[in-house]
């Protein structure tokens, strides 16, 4: 079953599943038809990653909420 990640694990699960798979970063976003720097921006936290970057590793993108804690001191 596959985790659920926060953005900080999601870049470093990209970034081990570019390098475990012996990729460059600029084959790799050619191959799936993003630019490097876009990819760089990713993997540096600068942007989010989109659709097609999500689609080379097999995720998506799931948003939640919660309730405030109200009355907790």
């Amino acid at each position: 079953m596959a985790q659920i990640l926060t953005p900080d694990r999601f870049r470093s699960y990209l970034r081990n599943a570019i390098d475990g798979e012996g990729w460059t970063q600029a084959a790799f976003a050619k191959e799936f038809g993003f630019s490097p720097q876009y990819l760089g921006d990713v993997l540096n936290g600068r942007r989010d990653p989109g659709e097609k970057i999500l689609d080379a590793v097999g995720y998506e993108r799931v948003v939640t909420y919660r309730p405030k804690k109200v009355g907790v001191a």
